[in-house]
């Protein structure tokens, strides 16, 4: 997942983007929030992954 944080006013805006790997978390928050529902949690081994192609929304 790729973070981006704005700080910083004029003249000196700012922009830092950092990337935030997985945590592995038992009940992941980021599938319950995503929006389109791109990310699953893989039965195998927990891993959370995040889809590239496009679903439907339900």
């Amino acid at each position: 997942m790729l973070v981006t944080e704005k700080n910083g006013k004029y003249p000196n805006p700012r922009r830092v983007f950092f990337s935030a790997a997985c945590n592995h978390c038992a009940e992941p928050a980021c599938i319950k929030s995503c929006p389109v529902d791109a990310i699953s949690k893989r039965e195998t081994d927990g891993i959370a992954r995040q889809d590239t192609i496009q679903k439907p929304r339900k």
